[in-house]
């Protein structure tokens, strides 16, 4: 039932003067680019009417099949295209069944013999092929049959498909279905019946089963085969009831299984089926190929097994395919194209109802896949295995000092790429080097795993600023004496050179150099980042006020001045001369450059000791100096 609402569905969606010019009396016709096809009311493929207009028919005969195998236009070429196969002369194409001893057949444009009551049922066109389906029953052993016959478009093959169904309450044993034609392609133009025909492929030393025959004046080729393990092909004989099944099967009986042969004879193929139990259907086929390019194809296409590819990749035989999380996989079923698939569960499916869906589930999935189709009803079973995810890990945040150096740390993959590579000594490391960045970086890992699953991380590289470190302003200091450096700006602290230090290691050491001197420290930060920086100690002698004891003022140009004078970083301010009576007989300021000469208001002084008291300044501690000294003028 649900097969007649499926052809009934299709039937809709084709224009009405389409449909009724396909279907004429009870025979049906397919019209492809390059190959038509006439189906009789027996499932023989030669039409007892003449097709609808626009078909290639022998001018004698009615329609077998016919092929444009040079594809160069109907009629283009020597000659225009390819004869009926069969036709004219005796036409001879047809069918048997044998179960067990029993032999049934349908052959021939005639149909006769027609031993397996049938009809038309049908014809669609959908997806690029049309379709015709002829059906019939074998009443005594309640044999359903259906014969669906496609050919694809832009083909030069069609396929023949059968459906056995034990309609009984009794297994059905020992079925044979054997197809036989007797090829007559360059016929029409060269009048010559006569063709070259040998066995290419045989099971089960071959995987595949196929017989071809060539003209011999124009070498159209006609090849008859399957991919069953199940089946065998021959030449051999001529009609359809020179022999049964079970001999073409066999190669015996006038039939050969092997080698090959020149002559008027037909070409056969027989396909065992060892029982069918009660309510089972089994599904047969075979394909008759046009143009020997088209072999591997045609032969594919009557694989009557139902596989499965992830990806374009064959999953057929482990039903398995693997993604990882948030991937999709492609899943298609091979030689499905047939029948209506329903996949459950849907979750992670971007269609239930489709022979290729696209699949991203979660978690480790399992599909049931059922289809009805000509074969009846297929399941299958495929799983989506989805892989444990890696875990990417570019390390904490971290950070690094001026033109200096820090190792990441990755994890978590078989190989890597870090982004950007920008200061990178190589991308692709568990842990490479940035190498003196110039500011603060993110870097993006990818880990891959071992299969081919990815993740990632971030990791934030800070530049650090450089410490400001200061070691304070420059240094003057007496000699023998000492000063306090200070330094700022870190937290720790070292002292270069620390000889002349009380602690090389504290911000405030006391230097007591013996000379100037320059000291350098190097600070470092909370970060570990460290800075330089210098200071200058100026090491000087002391200041000191420094006064002769005698002079003589007699004019000769010798010791005849009396001046005190400054050693030291100092300066003479100012100096005064008493007599030993107490009166000031002298006041110096700052811009005489002579000093005293011994006189008072015009006369020279007597001989004696006078008492000076001086003044200078240190300029380095701004402070006066003062000291009392005597002098004694002599003549």
């Amino acid at each position: 039932m649900n097969k007649f609402l499926l052809v009934v569905f299709t039937l809709l969606f084709m224009p009405l003067s389409q449909l009724s010019a396909q279907l004429v009396g009870g025979d049906a016709f397919l019209k492809g680019t390059y190959v038509e096809v006439g189906i009789n009311n027996c499932g023989a493929y030669g039409s007892g009417d003449n097709p609808p207009g626009g078909y290639h028919p022998n001018p004698t005969f009615a329609l077998g099949f016919v092929a444009d195998s040079d594809q160069d236009g109907w009629d283009i070429g020597s000659p225009d295209y390819c004869g009926d196969y069969f036709v004219p002369g005796s036409p001879v194409e047809g069918w048997q069944i044998q179960i067990g001893s029993s032999v049934y057949t349908n052959t021939d444009q005639s149909c006769w013999t027609s031993e397996i009551p049938g009809e038309v049922t049908g014809y669609s066109y959908g997806s690029g092929i049309y379709t015709g389906v002829w059906e019939g029953e074998i009443s005594s052993h309640d044999l359903g049959i259906t014969q669906t016959t496609t050919l694809p478009e832009d083909a030069l093959y069609f396929v023949t498909r059968i459906l056995l169904c034990n309609n009984g309450t009794d297994t059905i044993e020992d079925v044979y279905y054997m197809r036989n034609v007797d090829p007559d392609q360059d016929q029409p133009w060269s009048g010559d019946f006569t063709t070259d025909n040998e066995v290419i492929y045989q099971p089960p030393t071959d995987p595949d089963a196929l017989v071809i025959s060539e003209g011999l004046t124009y070498g159209c080729f006609l090849g008859l085969g399957a991919k069953d393990p199940n089946a065998r092909v021959s030449y051999g004989n001529f009609s359809t009831t020179d022999g049964t099944p079970e001999e073409v099967w066999e190669g015996t009986g006038g039939y050969y299984s092997s080698g090959s042969l020149n002559g008027d004879i037909a070409n056969s193929i027989s396909i065992y089926v060892d029982k069918i139990l009660p309510g089972e259907c089994r599904c047969i086929a075979f394909a008759y190929i046009l143009n020997i390019d088209d072999l591997d194809e045609a032969l594919d296409a009557t694989l009557s097994s139902i596989g499965a590819t992830a990806d374009g990749a064959d999953i057929s035989t482990s039903g398995t395919t693997y993604i990882c999380p948030g991937d999709t996989t492609q899943l298609a079923i091979l030689n499905g194209e047939d029948y209506e698939w329903t996949w459950t569960p849907i979750d992670g499916l971007n269609s239930n109802n489709n022979d290729t869906v696209y699949a991203s589930p979660e978690v480790t999935t399992t599909y049931t896949i059922v289809g009805n189709g000509i074969c009846g009803e297929v399941e299958r079973e495929l799983t989506v295995v989805v892989w444990e995810p890696p875990v990417a890990s570019a390390g904490i945040d971290t950070g690094v000092c001026h033109e200096e150096s820090i190792t990441l740390d990755g994890s978590g993959g078989e190989t890597y790429l870090w982004q950007p590579p920008v200061y990178l000594d190589d991308e692709t490391s568990e842990n490479p080097t940035v190498e003196s960045p110039l500011t603060d970086m993110y870097y993006y890992l990818e880990v891959t795993d071992i299969n081919g699953c990815k993740d990632t991380d971030m990791v934030y590289v800070e530049l650090y600023p450089i410490p400001d470190v200061d070691a304070g302003s420059d240094k003057v200091m007496a000699l023998n004496t000492f000063t306090q450096l200070y330094a700022s700006g870190a937290e720790t602290y070292e002292w270069t050179p620390a000889e002349t230090l009380s602690d090389g290691f504290v911000y405030n050491p006391y230097a007591y150099p013996d000379d100037t001197i320059m000291y350098y420290v190097t600070g470092t930060d909370e970060n570990g980042c460290t800075h330089t920086d210098s200071v200058t100690v100026f090491v000087i002698d002391p200041v000191f006020i420094v006064s002769p004891n005698i002079f003589t003022p007699n004019f000769d140009n010798i010791n005849d001045k009396y001046i005190p004078s400054v050693e030291g970083l100092g300066e003479l301010i100012d100096f005064q001369i008493y007599s030993r009576w107490g009166a000031m007989v002298y006041d110096w300021n700052v811009g005489d450059l002579h000093g005293w000469d011994g006189t008072y208001e015009g006369k020279i002084q007597e001989v004696g000791t006078y008492i000076v008291l001086i003044t200078a300044r240190d300029v380095i501690k701004n402070v006066e100096l003062q000291k009392t000294v005597n002098v004694i003028l002599m003549k």
